[in-house]
């Protein structure tokens, strides 16, 4: 069990489940009311990404007044946050990047001018699927700088291909 490997003691873990399993309903109500129409399987993802969240806020979710309500407002940021990657997130398919002659995929569509920061970024976001934290976490930058970043490279990016085309 996660909250097992995460650290908490018995009375967290108890804590934890027992508000979880008051809020399921609650819960997934949230998920599938922002994910039905994508998948409704994502209700299941937000589930337990809102019980993880519970799990490493253990602190704040016991001293807020209404913990209830905390996390039913995590379980919508989560659902929003799935929800914006999978209809932002454009996969990169044979459609748009042919690899019959061994092309390196996202490679063939960055230009050699952009700067080498802004290809890893692209390509750490866009190829390898990193989220913003992930990417701030290993560059030991703030999430902001990164969204930051990633809007400036595309805008780079879009910039370069409207004035070829």
């Amino acid at each position: 069990m996660i909250s097992t490997e995460i650290g908490l003691n018995p009375s967290d873990q108890l804590y934890v489940r027992q508000l979880c399993e008051r809020s399921q309903a609650k819960i997934r109500k949230v998920a599938y009311r922002y994910l039905y129409d994508i998948s409704p399987t994502l209700v299941d993802d937000v589930e337990q990404e809102t019980y993880l969240l519970a799990c490493l806020n253990i602190d704040t979710l016991r001293n807020h007044e209404r913990p209830e309500g905390w996390l039913i407002q995590t379980a919508t940021y989560v659902a929003w946050d799935i929800r914006r990657k999978e209809s932002s997130t454009v996969p990169l398919t044979t459609d748009i990047i042919d690899d019959s002659n061994g092309g390196g995929g996202i490679d063939e569509c960055l230009p050699s001018s952009l700067k080498p920061n802004d290809q890893d970024l692209l390509k750490r976001y866009y190829e390898r699927q990193d989220n913003v934290r992930e990417i701030a976490s290993d560059l030991n930058e703030h999430e902001e700088t990164i969204k930051k970043r990633l809007a400036r490279a595309r805008q780079r990016l879009k910039q370069f291909w409207s004035d070829l085309f």
